[in-house]
């Protein structure tokens, strides 16, 4: 179903950003949450932890890419 004003989000999309989410769950956010424990600071960790899931999502969404494109059938 698409979106009004623009089009559905690709399964790319959709599978990359759940493989990065569930990265996010377990390492940086993790490394995070025991920094926070540790010293009681919340908010530095997490702002330090943010540019580390952009990456790692930005490298997965362009892995997803590189593979759909390499087996893509061509009609």
């Amino acid at each position: 179903m698409a979106r009004a004003g623009g089009s559905a989000p690709s399964s790319q999309s959709t599978q990359a950003l759940f493989i990065a989410s569930t990265i996010t769950v377990f390492e940086p956010m993790g490394a995070a949450n025991l920094v926070r424990a540790q010293t009681f600071r919340v908010y530095e960790p997490l702002f330090a932890a943010a540019p580390g899931y952009f990456l790692l999502a930005g490298l997965v969404m362009a892995g997803f890419g590189f593979v759909e494109r390499r087996f893509a059938r061509r009609y």
